[in-house]
């Protein structure tokens, strides 16, 4: 894949700790940006990494975001 790089905006889950009674639990999820090296694109999510290795091939920080969650996909462009 070419050197792209994505800030995506996706929904996500979170839990709630502790008992609560009905009236008292909250249903908002969380929203979340993340941003970086767009590693690959199945059909199923997107593959996006922190930071990549002086081998081209070689990646850290991978986060895997179902495509199901994704509100948006924006590339940027970064001065070299």
């Amino acid at each position: 894949m070419e050197d792209k790089k994505v800030i995506i905006k996706w929904i996500d889950s979170r839990q709630i700790h502790g008992w609560m009674l009905d009236a008292e639990v909250d249903d908002t999820c969380c929203s979340i940006e993340s941003c970086g090296f767009l590693v690959k694109e199945t059909e199923d999510a997107y593959i996006v990494a922190l930071s990549r290795g002086s081998n081209p091939l070689q990646w850290n920080g991978i986060n895997v975001i179902p495509k199901c969650c994704v509100v948006s996909v924006k590339e940027i462009k970064c001065d070299e």
